[in-house]
């Protein structure tokens, strides 16, 4: 059923393209010098732009991915995730040859319209910034914060959630969007299996120290499979925190947005 959607909502975007002719004219061209936050909207102040920009500049740095933070005052009738769609397109968003981009897109909202906002990953991202946790970042931390008025801490709340689902990935080509439940799910079953195990060592009555052997070898064992899969999102907890001196954004050379991620809307 999720191949299924996601094909579903890449021809979506293929016929948008087909039929929305002045589509791509109606995206701006990136801020110049290049930055990774493009607040035409002038939605945060000069602190929180700073911030913001620091950020995300000190994750591209250390992982080379792009997450890029948008804001406009109009999108023009065109729905939110394929205007950060083809924002992510006609600006290369992401780097060369790994299509690792994120466009974080919002439109404030005004007397006269909604506000709107959208996650667009590339398609070298779309397995660990999937559809389902997309959508759930955009409803349960960044529109709460919108409904209050407070944008840049809805912004700033999914920028850390989208870095920490995209930190990693390209050191283990198995994460999936349950990754953070492996450890969990690991544990369990050989949890499970040792207690299997042992209701079967008691009723021959034989080997009764295995049993608690295994029970011991299996605790470690899945310690440090847990371990292992938190140390292996690249060492994103240290790299987050600050190298911010010295470093420029030289700009975008990626793309290949095909339609993933969520939107929503206040």
């Amino acid at each position: 059923m999720k191949a299924i959607t996601c094909i579903m909502k890449k021809l979506i975007v293929f016929m948008f393209l087909a039929f929305s002719a002045n589509g791509i004219a109606k995206i701006p061209a990136p801020m110049d010098p290049p930055r990774l936050v493009n607040d035409f909207a002038l939605v945060f102040n000069s602190i929180e732009l700073q911030a913001l920009e620091s950020k995300l500049l000190a994750y591209a740095d250390s992982t080379s991915t792009q997450v890029v933070v948008v804001t406009v005052t109009d999108l023009e009738g065109e729905a939110p995730w394929y205007y950060a769609t083809q924002l992510g397109n006609e600006w290369g968003v992401g780097q060369k040859g790994k299509n690792n981009g994120v466009v974080i897109l919002l439109k404030p909202k005004t007397d006269e319209s909604k506000g709107e906002v959208a996650i667009a990953p590339g398609y070298g991202l779309e397995h660990v910034v999937t559809d389902a946790l997309s959508k759930r970042i955009i409803e349960t931390k960044m529109i709460p914060f919108f409904k209050e008025g407070r944008l840049y801490e809805g912004v700033d709340a999914a920028v850390n959630d989208v870095m920490l689902l995209a930190s990693g990935q390209y050191k283990s080509d198995g994460d999936n969007e349950i990754s953070g439940w492996i450890p969990f799910v690991v544990f369990l079953v050989i949890s499970l299996l040792l207690v299997l195990v042992g209701i079967a060592n008691n009723k021959s009555k034989r080997n009764t120290q295995f049993t608690m052997g295994s029970g011991l070898t299996g605790f470690f064992l899945a310690d440090m499979i847990s371990r292992a899969a938190r140390n292996g999102g690249g060492g994103s907890s240290s790299s987050l925190g600050g190298g911010f001196g010295g470093s420029s954004f030289g700009g975008f050379g990626g793309g290949s947005f095909g339609g993933g991620g969520a939107s929503g809307s206040w």
